[in-house]
């Protein structure tokens, strides 16, 4: 594992995932923010590994898995909640992307920059945490 574990409880949690190339990770970890691709004001996440990466594909045909890094987005039942309800303009910060035809292709949108960990402001519990992980 190159970065630490969740603190979050995996029995208590929702996760959703993203795909970065091996290369914007040290940038992630500096700035400890994770962004959407250029011109985009959200993040993508998908609800599987496969179902990011997939998408990645569609983005990029020439992608290859050695080249990226899984983003791991755990949510705790609080964090859920949170990100859910909380509203950015007139829409949620994370919401379910349905689109018009019915397909459910399983895309969350996180719309803003997503901070590598959010903490409740009275309890400090953790709400959400990003850790990343080699696609294999």
């Amino acid at each position: 594992m190159l970065f630490p574990e969740s603190k979050i409880s995996v029995d208590t949690s929702k996760t959703l995932y993203g795909i970065i190339p091996k290369s914007e990770v040290q940038n992630v970890l500096q700035t400890r923010f994770l962004r959407g691709e250029p011109g985009k004001s959200y993040i993508g996440l998908r609800e599987s590994i496969q179902l990011a990466f997939d998408r990645q594909l569609m983005i990029n045909a020439d992608v290859q898995p050695e080249e990226c890094m899984v983003c791991a987005v755990l949510f705790s039942t609080l964090g859920w909640m949170h990100c859910t309800t909380k509203m950015m303009g007139t829409i949620p910060m994370l919401y379910k992307k349905m689109y018009k035809d019915g397909l459910d292709w399983g895309a969350w949108y996180f719309n803003a920059a997503m901070p590598i960990e959010i903490h409740d402001e009275r309890t400090n519990d953790l709400l959400v945490s990003v850790t990343f992980h080699p696609l294999e």
